[in-house]
């Protein structure tokens, strides 16, 4: 299997032919205050050259300084694409809370395979 690419939005959906629509992409959360937590948040990605349609998937938001699991995302929606070997995934994280500032990794589970995102979310202090 190979990443094809993870990407955090607002809100983002598959229609039926497998098309996603991706609204307020974003790389950066700024806070005033921690805790902090973003209202709406959700995590697509997609996975190329699946060769196995029974998938157990766990998307894992971590620290990147200390991989401290923050939280454990629940995939809501998951589409095959006509040719089989590629996979959309789009997994709510509402609410989410940052318990302090810094670089938070995601990191995509596949049947004990392990991705994770080119590129880390950056939270932010901000006065």
């Amino acid at each position: 299997m190979k990443l094809n690419y993870i990407v955090f939005c607002d809100s983002a959906s598959i229609d039926t032919s497998g098309k996603v629509n991706l609204i307020g992409i974003f790389d950066r959360i700024q806070s005033s205050q921690f805790p902090t937590s973003v209202p709406l948040m959700q995590i697509a990605t997609e996975v190329m050259d699946v060769t196995d349609e029974n998938l157990n998937i766990k998307i894992l938001v971590t620290k990147k300084d200390s991989n401290e699991v923050v939280a454990e995302v629940e995939t809501i929606q998951k589409m095959n694409l006509a040719n089989g070997d590629r996979y959309r995934l789009l997994a709510k994280a509402d609410s989410m809370i940052f318990p302090e500032p810094g670089d938070y990794n995601v990191l995509v589970d596949i049947n004990g395979e392990k991705f994770m995102a080119p590129s880390p979310l950056k939270v932010v202090a901000i006065s």
